[in-house]
């Protein structure tokens, strides 16, 4: 699985990616959010990790990790 690049990713194509990754690799649950933070790259994760403050990324789950994701990394789409 590539790194996430947020400047040219977008985070609801990579999310879908990043499931079937779990799903092949019979990823659990528990794994799904460290599994993310290590894949985001370093740029991202100090980007992450200043939208998760006062909270640590670490502390959150894979759920809430990825609406962090979506809210800051979707590219918006025009109707």
């Amino acid at each position: 699985m590539l790194e996430f690049n947020h400047v040219r990713d977008d985070w609801i194509i990579y999310q879908k990616r990043l499931e079937q990754y779990f799903r092949a690799n019979d990823t659990k649950e528990e794994l799904k959010a460290s599994r993310l933070l290590t894949l985001i790259g370093p740029e991202t994760y100090v980007l992450v990790k200043s939208y998760c403050f006062p909270e640590k990324p670490s502390e959150k789950s894979y759920e809430q990790l990825c609406d962090i994701m979506i809210e800051q990394f979707s590219q918006q789409q025009s109707v």
